[in-house]
Parts: C-alpha cells; structure tokens; sequence
C-alpha cells in the first residue's frame, strides 16, 4: 500500500463500515444504492482488495422482506438468532460488563461518548460506526503526528479485541440460520471489511 492509496483506501473502508453500520441496526434499512455506488469507487482508481465484488453482490441482493428477515435473524424471543452484540458471543450473556469496559475506554480514548448512537457499545453497528469515525479521523491526522499514532492504535486494538473475533462468531452464527440474499451479502461484506481494514492498519504500524 503506498502513501498516496493509504487515504484514498481508508476512507473506501470507513464508508463500508458505515453502511454496514446502517444494514445490521435498522429492520428497513436498504443500503443497496450506497453499496452500488461505493462498488463503483472501490473498483476503480483506489481498489481495496475484494471489496468490490462483494458490495456489487450486496448492491444487487433481493431486499424483498428485509424487515421479516431482521427480526428473525437478530431479534431475541424467536427462536435461534445471531445477537448482534460482542458481549453475547464472548460471554453467552448480554450487556457483559468486562466487554462493555474495554469499549468504553477505546470510546473515551478517541473522545467519543458510547451509546451516543442509541445502542450500547458492543452492537456491531456502534463498533461499526465508531471503526468508521476513527479511520476517518486517522485520514484527517495525517502521518507523522501523535494523533495519527493514537487513533491508528485504538483501531488495531479494535479489530484485533473486539470486531475481529466477534464478527467471526457472529457471521459463523449467522451462517448457520440461512439469511435471505440481503444479509447473507451483507454478513461476506462485513467478513472483508474487517480483514481488509486489519490488513490496512497493520502496515500503519509498521
């Protein structure tokens, strides 16, 4: 990766994240123009690995029913479900408290106050949304200062305590209730977008 892609990748990733953020928090949410036109970016001058190819599937999933297909998927009294929540994956309990401390202080860390989102800190679409503030903000600071090494930290410590092994776990879970198209699409974009963004931000600390 040289200099001149490592802002123009960033950036490609944090958007990704950020719709993401949107499909797994909202039951009628359709991010599939986002998608196509993120794809569209992600495949031209600033490739960033498979990406593309996997939003241009998500671009072109069926979302007939997404709402039905949310809540038998995520929400808790029906039947099996894929929490999306870290603590239900690391733990088998929610809101655990030990998971929600090590967020917080990555939150307080880059100044961000947890839950200003409306969920708790381990749901996948505030980790999400945070992971998306702080690569932008690692685009902003520019290589060489203090503040591109503090928030190039506390997105390693990201991906590598939380999202890495909880998307794992989730999408393995998810995997094994049959999504519909739209999230199944969705479940493999969250997959590349963690590996990528981990790939990308080891070579920062290099």
């Amino acid at each position: 990766m040289t200099p001149a892609r490592e802002p123009a990748g960033l950036l490609t990733l944090a958007e990704a994240a950020d719709l993401l953020a949107e499909a797994f928090a909202e039951p009628r949410s359709d991010v599939r123009h986002r998608a196509a036109a993120l794809a569209a970016r992600a495949g031209g001058p600033t490739p960033v690995g498979r990406l593309a190819g996997r939003l241009r599937r998500l671009a072109e999933a069926d979302v007939a029913d997404a709402d039905v297909e949310f809540a038998r998927l995520f929400l808790a009294g029906r039947g099996a479900v894929a929490h999306p929540f870290e603590s239900a994956h690391r733990t088998g309990r929610l809101m655990d408290p030990g998971c929600l401390a090590g967020l917080d202080d990555l939150f307080a860390a880059a100044g961000v106050r947890p839950g200003e989102g409306g969920n708790p800190a381990d749901h996948l679409s505030a980790e999400l949304d945070f992971l998306a503030l702080v690569l932008r903000g690692i685009v902003d600071a520019g290589r060489g200062g203090e503040a591109h090494a503090t928030l190039t930290a506390i997105a390693s410590k990201l991906l590598d305590e939380h999202l890495a092994p909880f998307v794992a776990a989730y999408t393995a879970r998810l995997d094994l209730l049959g999504p519909a198209p739209y999230f199944s699409a969705a479940s493999e974009l969250l997959v590349e977008v963690v590996e990528s963004t981990s790939r990308h931000v080891a070579l920062l600390l290099r």
